[in-house]
């Protein structure tokens, strides 16, 4: 209780005393912060759509003509074997043609759809990757899988947009590394932007700590103080950056429904859920602690006093 009495006194000096100081350094923070919240928002979105394209990513499995069903039964054991897909739907000569004969009705003359004697289309499988392997070493897996199921003397083919796939793992990899990248930038300047406000702190109570040096008062009765303001203004600026978030959110989703009318209908993006919402509160307040610690170190080791 000691700590939050210090702590409470200490922030109302700041801000009463040092208060264009502390309203600057809250606004860049805020700032920062609202940065990390779109950045964020941005990626759970980007992962949204990614999981959407993987429910419709499907690998194909092109069985020999001869192939009969207890070779087919074979290869289904080997793909279930392999752990990567989620559903494995068998897919015979007659429902191929049938699926074909839908898809293709507006498009070809009645008189070919109608022919019963030729079907040149083989059994297969469709498969749909699990969604926790839809990461570039996943579809590494996929590749080698693809490989060594080629070697089966009863499958003619696997189809599965090898090129578009490269490219697609190839990007994915790229827009998280970069996000994750320019996230902890953002963050490592937070810890700098905290730590220039605590030593100015520290500063204006430059007596008060060597009167508390001098008559051996402990580390955490004079530290923890510093340690929880920067709590706090990490936790406020990561509060206030949520609400504008928010904000530049629904901004950009009404402009881009009144600009792109139908095209936006189609296109469902969501907020930051509650979970991501409070862990941004929480990171704040670590990142805040963490700036202000490191500018304490030499709090209770006679800093106010050979300074003076």
């Amino acid at each position: 209780m000691q700590y939050l009495r210090l702590f409470f006194q200490q922030l109302y000096y700041s801000w009463t005393k040092k208060l264009s100081l502390q309203l600057t350094t809250v606004m860049v923070l805020t700032g920062s912060f609202l940065a990390v919240g779109l950045t964020l928002t941005a990626l759970q979105n980007f992962y949204k759509a990614v999981n959407t394209v993987s429910d419709k990513f499907e690998v194909s499995v092109y069985l020999e003509d001869n192939s009969e069903d207890e070779k087919a039964s074979k290869v289904k054991k080997i793909i279930e074997s392999s752990g990567l897909f989620s559903e494995v739907r068998f897919i015979d000569k007659e429902q191929a043609l049938n699926d074909f004969k839908t898809k293709m009705k507006s498009h070809i003359p009645s008189f070919i759809l109608e022919e019963k004697e030729v079907n040149p289309l083989p059994s297969s499988f469709s498969l749909k990757m699990k969604k926790e392997l839809n990461t570039k070493a996943g579809f590494e897996q996929l590749n080698r899988f693809a490989s060594s199921l080629l070697t089966e003397t009863q499958v003619d083919d696997v189809s599965y947009g090898q090129a578009w796939m490269e490219k697609y793992a190839s990007f994915l990899q790229t827009y998280k590394t970069l996000s994750f990248g320019f996230i902890l930038f953002l963050l490592a300047s937070v810890i700098l932007i905290i730590g220039n406000s605590i030593k100015s702190s520290i500063s204006q109570r430059r007596k008060e700590i060597e009167v508390l040096e001098l008559v051996g008062a402990t580390k955490a009765y004079i530290r923890m103080p510093f340690i929880l303001e920067g709590a706090f203004l990490g936790f406020l600026s990561a509060s206030i950056s949520i609400l504008l978030s928010y904000f530049v959110y629904v901004s950009i989703v009404t402009t881009a429904k009144q600009n792109m009318g139908l095209l936006a209908a189609d296109i469902s993006v969501s907020f930051l859920n509650a979970p991501l919402c409070a862990l941004m509160c929480f990171l704040g307040a670590i990142v805040g602690a963490m700036g202000a610690a490191i500018c304490i170190q030499r709090l209770n080791t006679g800093w106010a006093a050979v300074n003076e």
